[in-house]
């Protein structure tokens, strides 16, 4: 038995607890392809029929390209960041911790500050002459209450594909809504421990978690993607 999702984009979040216990690798694919068969379907709840528990305000900057050479390396290497500040004005200090993925039009999944290399981001915060702004462990960690206590973080991406003219960037980690999906049929989930160790279990529901959805248009054609200006096309909130 297949599942279908509806009100939901079809993409399956990676859950990693930071530094120690384990993280949940769904079979991405196997989801894709079981929403286009024949099937019962699953309503996700949209954004706005959630109880609302608590959300973060937040700024963001466009994403925008840089090149930057890294110590040790004989070229430079393009990459694409954001830089956000996040205030806590819900009542009480609040846990938090940013989950931000890319998604390009081409079908490319990349995770923010995957693989990057940590002058990148001392490069992107000389530029800025900002100190205060933090990586993305950096930033983890308690938001007390107010304006005088806001974060700003700075959002890394290496080069995507060239032939994306379009892609969204989803933030998570900005709310407390959650809800519990349940599936007509159970699915299997591989646990990978940090130590490499392999077990598989059976699901019978999901948690989606609200999460901020930002889609943006690129302006330039590949061969001047160092170059390029993107512009935002549409924002909301989403259960992903």
């Amino acid at each position: 038995m297949q599942v279908k999702f509806e009100n939901m984009r079809i993409f399956v979040r990676t859950n990693m607890k930071r530094n120690f216990g384990s993280f949940w690798v769904l079979s991405l694919m196997a989801l894709l392809a079981a929403s286009w068969l024949a099937v019962p379907t699953v309503a996700a709840p949209k954004a706005n029929n959630v109880q609302d528990t608590w959300t973060l305000d937040i700024n963001y900057t466009l994403p925008q390209p840089i090149m930057i050479r890294v110590p040790g390396q004989s070229v430079p290497k393009l990459y694409w960041y954001f830089t956000y500040t996040v205030i806590n004005d819900t009542g009480e200090d609040q846990m938090f911790t940013p989950e931000i993925v890319l998604y390009t039009g081409t079908g490319q999944i990349t995770q923010a500050g995957a693989g990057i290399n940590p002058f990148v981001y001392q490069k992107i915060k000389k530029i800025h002459n900002d100190p205060f702004l933090l990586d993305g462990l950096s930033v983890t960690g308690n938001l007390l209450q107010g304006a005088d206590n806001a974060k700003s973080g700075i959002v890394v991406f290496p080069n995507f594909d060239a032939k994306a003219a379009s892609f969204d960037i989803f933030f998570g980690g900005l709310s407390g809504d959650s809800a519990v999906v349940k599936l007509p049929s159970s699915i299997e989930v591989t646990t990978i421990s940090l130590d490499g160790k392999v077990t598989k279990t059976q699901k019978n529901s999901v948690i989606l978690a609200k999460t901020l959805q930002l889609k943006y248009q690129i302006g330039t054609q590949a061969r001047d993607r160092a170059e390029a200006k993107v512009k935002l096309e549409g924002k909301g909130w989403i259960m992903r």
